[in-house]
């Protein structure tokens, strides 16, 4: 079907902490084995065999060789020892491909930082050339999506943005270079929220859709909840359960506005910059109110029940920066992150969330840190080449619908990852199976003038 699987329970990353827990419990048979020698030493000299050598001597001297010889350099302490060396051996072989792969990081980072510098250095020249291009009748930016299309690692070069501010190897990190750029825009009105409220309001009546029930249900969520020409929408789904408790769904969409000034819509390019540079925005703060407040309506608030960020593209983003967030943890349990065609490699998600993220392979918005996702147990990435479909263009690939296409593949998966992952998120995809979903809308909305 055209998926490639990484991480999860079939992943590198669960292999090594495989491993790691077997060289722990190498170790820790290494030091039974230790003690029953010293037990077994013990009872060689032990005060009831002295006697028995009295009356017989050969007998308790063959027990006390035989003894001395179990629990000697060539018995127990021998095993103990060869124990503690695989385990050791483990550990450095795991230790060794950490250090492999930070290498390989530190390399790629540092590339990228010079070739943004450097295409930083001649932007006059690239900018008049394309305004002589476009003046020519030539459409830069299709064919800019066409070649982002065919070489997607050009994507990757965005994640050397600090590069721009600093220079090759630079000591700031992404974020940091991200944080700078919103600095500069603010003295312009640009890419802050200075000065702006944020209301949620209920939408009556409430939601379209109905609670999913499968992968490619959560995905088109996303896609009802972006509407050109309305506000932006944060759908927040209550799935009963069997033992009379709740799940909670909550569907962030994508990017509504690319203007760099601050408007009404919270789903702008103002967000996707301070979200990216892990920057509190007033979007996370509404869906966190909008989620809040469907459990007060529905009698549930502080019960700790579980709960399900997902969201395409910048409500990817959202979803895994509030479940990296330790205040948002403390206030809700959530568990799970669904994200498609979003950029979440360099937000801390901590382990015990699962997040599961959808990536095409063609689709330049994932790649914009220019890092791969993180391979651990609970991190499983999904990704579809595109190559010999309909789609020719980055920008395609990146649409809601298409990944809802990809959701449904990922539903008849086989992959040991994405069938554990399933298993794991199926009190959130219930449906009605115990009790009527409740669909809940709110809008989110910037009030106030912004920057003066």
């Amino acid at each position: 079907m055209g998926l490639d699987v990484t991480g999860g329970a079939g992943g590198v990353g669960a292999a090594l902490e495989d491993l790691s827990a077997a060289a722990v419990r190498l170790a820790e048979t290494a030091g039974d084995l230790f003690e029953v020698a010293g037990a077994l030493w013990r009872a060689g000299v032990a005060a009831d065999l002295v006697t028995v050598a009295l009356t017989c001597p050969v007998d308790a001297g063959r027990v006390a060789m035989e003894l001395a010889e179990l629990a000697g350099p060539t018995g127990l302490v021998a095993d103990a020892g060869a124990l503690v060396a695989l385990a050791a051996g483990v550990r450095s072989a795991v230790a060794a491909y950490a250090a492999g792969e930070e290498a390989v990081v530190v390399l790629v980072e540092s590339a990228q930082d010079a070739a943004v510098l450097a295409l930083s250095r001649h932007a006059v020249v690239l900018t008049a050339g394309v305004l002589a291009a476009e003046r020519a009748g030539f459409d830069v930016a299709a064919a800019t999506d066409r070649l982002l299309f065919s070489a997607p690692w050009l994507a990757d070069l965005a994640g050397g943005v600090e590069g721009v501010v600093a220079g090759p190897a630079s000591p700031l990190d992404y974020e940091d270079g991200l944080a700078l750029l919103a600095t500069a825009g603010a003295s312009r009105g640009w890419l802050t929220e200075a000065g702006h409220e944020l209301q949620v309001t209920a939408v009556v009546p409430g939601g379209r859709g109905a609670a999913p029930q499968s992968l490619a249900d959560l995905v088109a969520a996303q896609e009802d909840l972006q509407t050109e020409g309305e506000p932006d929408r944060v759908r927040v789904v209550q799935v009963p359960q069997a033992d009379g408790s709740s799940a909670w769904v909550v569907v962030v969409p994508g990017t509504q506005e690319w203007s760099p000034r601050a408007g009404p819509n919270p789903s702008d390019a103002t967000t996707d910059v301070l979200l990216m540079a892990q920057r509190d925005t007033q979007l996370a703060a509404g869906v966190e109110r909008a989620l809040r407040l469907a459990q007060q309506d529905a009698g549930r608030g502080g019960l700790g029940d579980p709960v399900l960020l997902a969201g395409h593209s910048q409500g990817g983003i959202v979803a895994a920066a509030l479940a990296a967030e330790p205040g948002f943890r403390r206030r809700q349990r959530v568990t799970h992150v669904v994200a498609s065609g979003a950029p979440i490699a360099r937000l801390p998600v901590p382990e015990e969330v699962s997040v599961l993220a959808l990536e095409h392979r063609q689709d330049a918005v994932p790649r914009l840190e220019g890092e791969p996702n993180v391979d651990r147990r609970g991190w499983v990435t999904v990704t579809r080449d595109l190559r010999g479909s309909e789609v020719l263009s980055a920008g395609a690939s990146h649409a809601s619908a298409r990944y809802r296409e990809t959701a449904a593949q990922v539903d008849a998966s086989r992959s040991a990852s994405v069938v554990q992952w399933r298993l794991r998120a199926a009190p959130f995809l219930a449906g009605d199976a115990h009790g009527t979903a409740t669909v809940r809308d709110y809008r989110l909305t910037r009030a106030g003038p912004g920057p003066s």
